[in-house]
């Protein structure tokens, strides 16, 4: 993101992310990791704790 921004491809301050699944779950991470970067999130069908996603999710 900050390359985008760097190379006037992404404005800074507009840049938002979003996913599904564990895209979803990226969506969280982003925003908890790197929130100077994103102005909004959409996580859609994200989980939020792995050990019971992991404990209840057959392979």
């Amino acid at each position: 993101v900050e390359a985008l921004i760097d190379r006037g491809i992404a404005e800074k301050g507009k840049v938002g992310v979003t996913g599904t699944s564990y895209g979803g779950y990226s969506s969280w991470y982003a925003i908890t990791k790197a929130p100077h970067l994103f102005t909004a999130a959409v996580p859609i069908c994200g989980m939020t704790d792995l050990v019971v996603d992991y404990e209840t999710t057959r392979p």
